[in-house]
C-alpha cells in the first residue's frame, strides 16, 4: 500500500506516459523502464531542489551507487501513472531517495537509489552540497514536529 505523502520529505513526483515501445511481448511495461523512470523522477527531483546545471556550474554531479526495484503490479499501455520520489536520508557523504510509481492508488512498483556527489575534474567523492543537508534536515523537523 502507498505510504501518505505527508510522511515524505523533500516529496515530488511527475505524471509519466507510457510509449509502445515500453511494452514488451506479454502486453505489459517492461521491467527496464521503470529504471528509466527512476531517473525521469530523480531529475524532477533535482529541479525542484538543486538543480543539475547548478550543480555543473560548481564542476560536480551525483553518482548512483545503488538501484533497487520491487515489482508489485503490471502496467499496460493505456494506464497513467504517476511516479513519486522522496528523501530516505542524506547525510554528508550519501543520499537516499525512494521510488514509487502508482495509478489510482495502486502501487505497481517501489525502489531506491542510494549515490553520492563526486568532483567532475578529480573523480572523486565530495560532501553532499549543504543546502540539500539543510533542507532535508528543516523539513524532517517541521515532519517530525507534527
Amino acid at each position: 500500500m502507498e505510504i501518505p505523502n505527508l510522511n515524505r520529505i523533500m516529496y515530488c513526483e511527475t505524471p509519466i506516459q507510457i510509449h509502445s515501445y515500453h511494452i514488451d511481448g506479454m502486453n505489459i511495461v517492461h521491467n527496464s523502464i521503470y529504471v528509466k523512470w527512476f531517473e525521469e523522477i530523480r531529475m524532477v527531483f533535482l529541479d525542484k531542489y538543486y538543480p543539475y546545471a547548478k550543480m555543473l556550474e560548481k564542476n560536480f554531479s551525483p553518482v548512483i551507487a545503488s538501484t533497487e526495484l520491487s515489482y508489485k503490479s503490471p502496467l499496460r499501455i493505456f494506464d497513467k501513472p504517476i511516479g513519486k520520489g522522496w528523501v530516505e536520508k542524506i547525510g554528508r557523504a550519501k543520499w537516499i531517495l525512494n521510488f514509487e510509481i502508482v495509478t489510482d492508488n495502486k502501487v505497481h512498483c517501489t525502489g531506491r537509489q542510494v549515490g553520492y556527489m563526486v568532483d567532475l575534474e578529480r573523480l572523486k567523492p565530495i560532501p553532499i552540497p549543504e543546502e540539500l543537508v539543510s533542507q532535508f534536515e528543516l523539513e524532517n523537523a517541521a515532519k517530525s514536529g507534527m
